[in-house]
């Protein structure tokens, strides 16, 4: 009984087209980011001609300015839905796998940092967009089932990216999985564009439906 009341939970969540098409997007997302992301560093290192310390300081931007466009993202996406910023903010995060790509020496890094910080605006729409997906008993099973899902690939990832770089050297396979980034970051905004539906508008028309009948009665 359990497992069948489980196994529905799931069918129940992921029957929902933004649960489903955030998460495998982001699983995606997740898994081609984990193929390099460990490897950065000493990329950075010794390909770009960063220092420890500067290494340390582009972490800290992008960490900062996440904490700083959280706020900002959520008002946005209160403002102009959530659909809207989590396309657009897709596309921004898109352009610092870009910039990595061609950098041909750490300074390039630093704005392709600032970029990726900025793109943070978009995490709060995602919470909110899951949240108003689903129904209230769901939402902690959507919560948590978008989670595993995306989660997952962060096991695979960096295997991939160990293999792909033992074969085809450090350099090589470093951009192998930074072009690939840029090409899935692409099809993740194309595919959001298409198949996620805004759900500010729908809710507030919920709500207006809701007010006529009290209206009716006074």
């Amino acid at each position: 009984m359990a497992a069948r009341e489980y196994w529905s939970m799931i069918k129940d969540v992921f029957s929902n087209r933004n649960i489903l098409a955030i998460s495998i997007t982001t699983s995606l997302w997740s898994l081609v980011q984990q193929g390099w992301s460990p490897f950065w560093p000493k990329y950075m290192k010794d390909n770009l001609g960063a220092t420890v310390t500067i290494i340390g300081l582009i972490t800290a931007i992008t960490t900062a300015e996440r904490l700083l466009f959280q706020l900002p993202g959520g008002i946005l996406a209160d403002r102009y839905g959530r659909k809207k910023i989590i396309v657009y903010g897709t596309l921004i995060r898109t352009l610092s796998p870009l910039i990595y790509f061609f950098a041909p020496t750490w300074e390039w890094i630093i704005p392709a940092a600032l970029i990726n910080g900025m793109a943070s605006l978009y995490m709060p729409a995602f919470s909110a967009i899951i949240a108003d997906s689903l129904p209230e008993k769901r939402r902690g099973a959507g919560y948590g089932a978008y989670n595993t899902i995306t989660n997952l690939p962060m096991m695979l990832g960096p295997l991939m990216g160990g293999i792909a770089i033992e074969m085809y050297g450090y350099e090589t396979g470093i951009k192998l999985f930074v072009g690939l980034q840029v090409i899935t970051g692409l099809i993740m905004v194309v595919v959001r564009q298409i198949i996620l539906k805004e759900t500010i508008e729908s809710k507030e028309k919920v709500e207006r439906r809701s007010l006529v009948p009290s209206k009716q009665m006074f």
